[in-house]
C-alpha cells in the first residue's frame, strides 16, 4: 500500500465483510493515501472490474472462490495473479496488435492486424486533460504510439483556448489498458515557438511539420525519441523513462524508423538555421551501441507548404523488403537496408513544381511573393502530400494532384496512385482516384493484399489487387463520402484487417468484408493525429471540436467493442445503520440558505438576501485535497473532498469538522440537503442518503442495474457514476448514472423516494441507432437541472411525473438551447475554459455565470464577449475580460451608449440581441461567480503574464482575488486578496456569510 504514495500504484482492496472494507477505509485515510488506494465489498465470486483492466491480482487466503476463468477475465494481457500461492500471468491474445510507428509499423501501412477492433461502443478507460489546445491552435498532441502494454503520447498540458503564450509539452506514458501514467518527461524546444513565424489565427492546425508525428517510435522495452525539435534521438527505457543513451550525430533528426533492432533516421541539417533549402541525410544507427552504421546524404526531402516552412520536409521514410525507400523532390528513391547505397530511383506519377535555391530561400523573406514562386500560391498549403506503403515486395506511393484548385476542393481531390516493384523500382500499375484529406497526406491501404483507395468515377471505396492494380472489390461510397458535406476531418484515416476508420464527418466505419457502414457523430478523433486503433481498442485523443457537444465523449480515453455488463443483476438497494430510524430535520431549510450545488435545483448560483459588500475573513479551515462547493443549511455546512470520497460536516460559526463519512468513489460536486437528510452521488456508482446532523447512513442505490468498474482520472470509478449534486423535488431524489447514453448500454435515470430509495421511477437512456450518425435521442451525462416544469439533462428534458415523457432542445448540435434556464456546454463541472464550452441562458453567454428572475450576470473571455465564442481563442493580459448585467427580459433599464448613438442615427436594434445593464473590463479571470440581491462576487486569478513563469496565475500558483462588485452598476466596492485560487464554482453563502473553497483545501468564511 505504501507504494502508491511515490509509485504509480492505484490499489483496491476488495472483501466480503462490510466492517473490515470500512476498518480498511478509515486506516487509509489516516496514512493519507485515500483516493489511489481504497476499499470496496464484493460477492466473493465475481470481481466488480472490467475485461483486460488489471495488471496485478493477489490473493494470498487459501480461502479465495473467485473462479479461475474470472481472474483471467479481469487480468490485462501480461498481468500477474498470485492466488492461493499460485502464480499466473496472462498472455497477449493473438488477436490483437500493437501500433509502434506514426502509421502502424515501419511500413507505413496503417492497418492494425487487429481482429477485436470494432464499434467502440464500451469505455475502457478514460483520463484528462478533457479538451486540449484549440480548434484554430497547434493540434495538443504530436505523436501516439504503443507497445509492450504502454501507450505513449507527445501532449501539451497547457490550458486550452489560450493564444500566444508558450506550449507545455510533455511526453507521457500510460498503461494502454486502463490509462494510469506510468511517468512523464519534459519536452521541450517543441511548439509552434520552434516551428513557426507566428501564430496564426486560423491555420495553426496546419501549421505542425507533419514529421513530428514520425518522431515518437516504440519498441517493446525501448521507447526513441527526439526531445526536443532539434535534439538527437534518445533512448529511453519504455517502462520508467529513464534515459538510456543519447545518440550522438542524430540530431535535427526528423522522422524515425525501427526495424529489426536497428534504427533508420532521416537528418535535416537546415533545421534550427537561416538556409531554407532542406540538407537531408538517411543514416543506420545501432540504438544498442549507438554506433552509425552508415549514412547517405545529399536528399532535399519533399516540402508541403510554400511559405517560411518550406525548410521542414519530409522524407516519408518507408521500411521493407531490405530497402529503405523516401521521397526526393520529384523522385522516388529506395536504398539497401546494409549499406546505404541507392539501389534505385524513378520519378513520381504526377508532375511537381520546382524551385530554385534562390526562391527556396526567398520564402523566408517574403511569404506573399516569393522569386518565381505564384503570387497566387505562395502563402498556400502546398499540395506535395503523398504516402507511401511498403507491402509484400510492392511500394504504392498515393500523391494529390499538383493543382492547387484540386486541392482546396472538399469534393474530392484527384489523387495519383502508383505501385513499384520494391527490388527493381519498376512501374507496375496506376490509378487515378479521388481523395478528401484536408490538408493532410492522402490516405492508402493495404490490406489482405488489396490496395484500397476511392474511385471518383464509381464514387466507391475499391480494393486494388496489390501487383497487378486490378479492381477486385467495390462498395458504394457516394452517401458516406460524396454527400455528407462539409470537409474530411483533418487526421489520416486509419485502419484494421477488418475495417476502414473513416473520419469523414465524425466517425464512420467500413467493413472491408461485406461494405457496411456506419456512422457515429459522438466519437471523434483530433486534429492531425485521429485515432489508434491497437490492443483490441480504438484510442481517442482530447480533441478540440465544438460540433456536437451534448453527446460527443471527450477526455483522453480507449473505447472497446466488447463490453462487460457485470454479470447477473444483484439487490440494488442497502439499508443503512439509520434506515427507518426517524431524522429530524437539523433545520427548515430559509430563503438565505444555500442547500444545493449552486443554490437551488435550477443552478442559479444566487440567493435572494444581502452579502457583505466588504467581506473580512471570520474563519479558514484545511480539510486538505480538492473540495467541492460548500452547501450551508441552518447552522450546519457540508462540503466533499472529491479525491478522497468523504463527505464532511462543518459548523457554520467556527469551521469545526462534526463528522465525517466515506463513501466507495468521488464525490465530484456538493451534496444536496432536503428534509433532514443528505443525498449524494458517487463516481462508484451509487446514490448516498444520510442523516444530515449524525451522518448515519439511511440508504444506498446503485443508478445501474449491473456493477462494473473501470480507471477514469488516476482512481476506480463505476462504468455508470453518479454526479454528486442530484435534484430533490416533492420528496424523490432524481439522479443519473453513466457517462453518455451511447457507452457501456445506456444511462440509467431513476427516481428514488427520498426516505426509503425505493424506485419511483426509472428509464434507460440510448440513442436512436436507425438516426443519422446515431445523433438523435443520445447525450452525456451532466448535473440535472429543474427548468420550470420540467427536469433537464443538457438538450434532453423530462416530465418529473412520468420521465418516459422527453423532449429536445432544437438546434443543440453545438450545445443545449433551452432559454429558461442555465445551461452548460462543456457540463456544469467543466472547469477547463476551453473556449467553446460557454455557459448560457437564452442568447446571453459566459464562463461562469449566474442569474435571479429578473436579471443575469456573468464573465465572458474571447474576442466576441458574451456570445458563442466559436473558435475564438483568447491572449491573457491582453483581451481582458468582460463583467456584464443583462435584464433576463432582454430589454435593458437604460440604453448602453452604443444603443444612445445608433437611436440617434436611426438604427434599429439588432433582433435576439440582449443589451448590457452595465459591462466592465476586469483584470480577473474568474472561476466562481456568487449573487446576492445588492452585490455580485467574483474570485479567480489576476490576469497577468510574468516572465520567468507564464502561466503561473492562470494555473493558480500565485495566488487568487476575490472581488465585490455593486449589483446596479457594477462598481467594485472591495478586493481581498487569496492566498490560494478558488476552485471552479467554488463560492456559496448562507445567513449573511459567504464561503470560498481554494485549491490548497481550505474552506474560508467571510462576513
Amino acid at each position: 500500500m505504501e507504494a502508491a504514495r511515490t509509485e504509480p500504484y492505484l490499489v483496491q482492496f476488495l472483501d466480503t465483510d462490510t466492517r473490515k472494507v470500512d476498518q480498511a477505509r478509515e486506516h487509509i485515510q489516516k496514512v493519507g493515501l485515500y483516493g489511489r488506494v481504497s476499499a470496496d465489498v464484493f460477492d466473493g465470486k465475481r470481481l466488480p472490474y472490467l475485461n483486460n483492466l488489471v495488471n496485478l491480482l493477489l490473493a494470498p487466503g487459501a480461502d479465495c472462490r473467485v473462479p479461475s476463468d474470472e481472474v483471467a477475465r479481469v487480468l490485462a494481457p501480461r498481468g500477474v495473479a498470485i492466488v492461493g500461492g499460485k502464480k499466473m500471468v496472462k498472455p497477449v491474445p493473438g488477436d490483437i496488435d500493437e501500433w509502434s510507428h506514426w502509421m502502424h509499423g515501419p511500413d507505413n501501412n496503417p492497418v492494425a492486424r487487429d481482429k477485436v477492433i470494432d464499434v467502440p461502443r464500451n469505455l475502457q478507460w478514460v483520463h484528462g486533460p478533457n479538451w486540449i489546445s484549440s480548434h484554430n491552435l497547434n493540434p495538443g498532441v504530436s505523436a501516439m504510439v504503443t507497445s509492450g502494454g504502454r501507450v505513449f503520447s507527445i501532449i501539451n498540458e497547457m490550458p486550452p483556448g489560450i493564444k500566444g503564450m508558450a506550449d507545455e509539452w510533455m511526453l507521457t506514458a500510460r498503461d494502454a489498458f486502463n490509462g494510469l501514467v506510468l511517468w512523464t518527461r519534459p519536452i521541450k524546444q517543441w511548439g509552434w515557438t520552434h516551428w513557426s513565424e507566428q501564430e496564426e489565427s486560423v491555420e495553426m492546425r496546419f501549421v505542425p511539420p507533419f514529421q513530428v508525428m514520425r518522431r515518437l517510435v516504440a519498441a517493446g522495452d525501448r521507447l526513441f525519441v527526439t526531445p526536443g525539435f532539434y535534439a538527437p534521438v534518445h533512448v529511453l527505457d519504455a517502462a520508467s523513462g529513464r534515459e538510456l543513451r543519447v545518440l550522438e550525430g542524430t540530431g535535427k533528426t526528423f522522422e524515425i524508423l525501427h526495424v529489426n533492432g536497428r534504427l533508420y533516421l532521416a537528418v535535416n541539417d537546415s533545421l534550427g538555421t537561416d538556409n531554407m533549402v532542406p540538407a537531408v541525410a538517411v543514416t543506420a544507427v545501432d540504438p544498442a551501441t549507438g554506433k552509425t552504421l552508415w549514412k547517405t546524404g545529399g536528399f532535399r526531402g519533399i516540402s508541403a507548404k510554400l511559405n517560411s516552412l518550406y525548410k521542414h520536409a519530409n522524407a516519408f521514410l518507408t521500411a521493407g523488403s531490405g530497402g529503405i525507400v523516401l521521397l526526393d523532390g520529384d523522385r522516388l528513391v529506395c536504398l539497401d537496408q546494409e549499406t546505404g547505397k541507392e539501389t534505385w530511383r524513378v520519378p513520381r506519377p504526377g508532375k511537381r513544381l520546382q524551385l530554385s535555391d534562390a526562391d527556396i530561400n526567398s520564402l523566408a523573406r517574403d511569404k506573399r511573393r516569393s522569386g518565381n514562386v505564384p503570387k497566387y500560391r505562395a502563402d498556400q498549403f502546398f499540395p506535395n502530400n503523398c504516402a507511401i506503403v511498403h507491402c509484400d515486395g510492392v511500394v504504392v506511393l498515393t500523391e494529390i494532384k499538383d493543382d492547387l484548385k484540386n486541392y482546396k476542393t472538399r469534393l474530392g481531390k484527384t489523387a495519383h496512385t502508383a505501385a513499384y516493384d520494391a527490388a527493381s523500382g519498376k512501374e507496375l500499375w496506376r490509378f487515378d482516384g479521388v481523395t478528401f484529406a484536408h490538408f493532410t497526406p492522402p490516405d492508402v491501404f493495404v490490406i489482405n493484399g488489396l490496395v484500397w483507395t476511392l474511385d471518383g468515377q464509381t464514387k466507391a471505396y475499391v480494393g486494388l489487387e496489390l501487383r497487378t492494380g486490378r479492381k477486385r472489390k467495390s462498395y458504394p461510397a457516394e452517401a458516406l463520402i460524396w454527400k455528407a458535406g462539409g470537409h474530411q476531418l483533418c487526421f489520416r484515416n486509419k485502419a484494421t484487417t477488418e475495417m476502414i476508420i473513416f473520419g469523414r464527418r465524425k466517425s464512420e466505419f467500413i467493413n472491408i468484408h461485406t461494405g457496411t457502414i456506419s456512422k457515429h457523430a459522438w466519437i471523434k478523433g483530433m486534429c492531425n493525429y485521429g485515432v489508434m486503433p491497437a490492443n483490441g481498442m480504438i484510442y481517442y485523443p482530447p480533441h478540440n471540436c465544438s460540433c456536437y457537444m451534448p453527446i460527443k465523449n471527450t477526455g483522453f480515453r480507449a473505447q472497446t467493442a466488447r463490453g462487460y455488463e457485470g454479470g447477473a443483476v444483484s439487490e440494488r438497494l442497502l439499508k443503512g445503520e439509520a434506515y427507518g430510524k426517524s431524522v429530524k430535520p437539523a433545520a427548515p431549510v430559509a430563503k438565505a440558505d444555500w442547500p444545493m450545488c449552486r443554490a437551488d435545483a435550477s443552478r442559479r448560483g444566487s440567493l435572494p438576501a444581502a452579502l457583505p459588500a466588504k467581506p473580512a475573513l471570520k474563519w479558514t479551515v484545511d480539510l486538505g485535497g480538492p473540495l467541492t462547493q460548500v452547501i450551508a443549511v441552518g447552522d450546519r455546512l457540508y462540503v466533499a473532498k472529491k479525491d478522497e470520497h468523504r463527505i464532511c460536516c462543518l459548523d457554520r460559526e467556527t469551521g469545526k469538522v462534526l463528522w465525517r463519512y466515506t463513501a466507495g468513489g468521488r464525490i465530484d460536486s456538493a451534496p444536496t440537503y432536503a428534509d433532514g437528510r443528505l443525498v449524494a452521488g458517487c463516481r462508484d456508482g451509487h446514490v448516498y442518503c444520510l442523516d444530515a446532523g449524525t451522518g448515519e447512513l439511511i440508504w444506498r442505490f446503485r443508478g445501474a442495474p449491473h456493477r462494473a468498474n473501470l480507471v477514469a482520472y488516476g482512481q476506480v470509478e463505476s462504468v455508470w457514476p453518479v454526479h454528486g449534486s442530484l435534484v430533490v423535488r416533492d420528496g424523490k431524489v432524481y439522479c443519473l448514472a453513466g457517462r453518455s447514453s451511447y457507452l457501456n448500454g445506456g444511462m440509467y435515470l431513476s427516481v428514488l423516494d427520498l426516505a426509503t430509495g425505493k424506485v419511483a421511477q426509472e428509464k434507460k437512456l440510448v440513442p436512436n441507432l436507425e438516426s443519422s450518425y446515431e445523433a438523435d435521442g443520445g447525450v452525456r451525462s451532466d448535473l440535472i437541472v429543474l427548468d420550470g416544469d420540467t427536469i433537464r439533462v443538457r438538450h434532453m428534458a423530462f416530465d418529473p411525473r412520468d420521465i418516459e415523457k422527453v423532449t429536445f432542445a432544437k438546434g443543440a448540435s453545438r450545445g443545449p438551447s433551452f432559454k429558461s434556464s442555465l445551461s452548460a456546454i462543456g457540463g456544469f463541472l467543466d472547469d477547463s475554459w476551453f473556449n467553446t464550452t460557454v455557459w448560457g441562458l437564452g442568447n446571453v453567454k459566459g464562463q461562469v455565470m449566474a442569474h435571479d428572475d429578473t436579471h443575469v450576470f456573468g464573465l465572458a473571455a474571447h474576442n466576441r464577449f458574451g456570445q458563442s465564442c466559436g473558435h475564438d481563442t483568447f491572449r491573457l493580459a491582453q483581451n481582458g475580460y468582460r463583467l456584464f448585467c443583462k435584464p433576463m427580459s432582454g430589454k435593458s433599464d437604460k440604453a448602453t451608449a452604443g444603443e444612445a448613438r445608433d437611436r440617434r442615427r436611426g438604427k434599429k436594434k439588432r433582433a435576439g440581441k440582449v443589451a448590457y445593464l452595465w459591462s466592465n473590463k476586469v483584470p480577473l479571470r474568474g472561476e466562481a461567480i456568487l449573487l446576492g440581491s445588492n452585490c455580485l462576487y467574483l474570485a479567480g486569478t489576476r490576469d497577468i503574464v510574468e516572465k520567468k513563469d507564464p502561466w503561473a496565475h492562470v494555473e493558480g500558483r500565485n495566488g487568487g482575488l476575490l472581488a465585490v462588485y455593486a449589483r446596479l452598476d457594477g462598481r467594485r466596492l472591495a478586493e481581498v486578496p487569496l492566498p490560494s485560487a478558488p476552485v471552479f464554482d467554488g463560492m456559496s453563502a448562507s445567513q449573511g456569510k459567504v464561503y470560498l473553497v481554494t485549491r490548497g483545501g481550505k474552506v474560508h468564511c467571510y462576513e
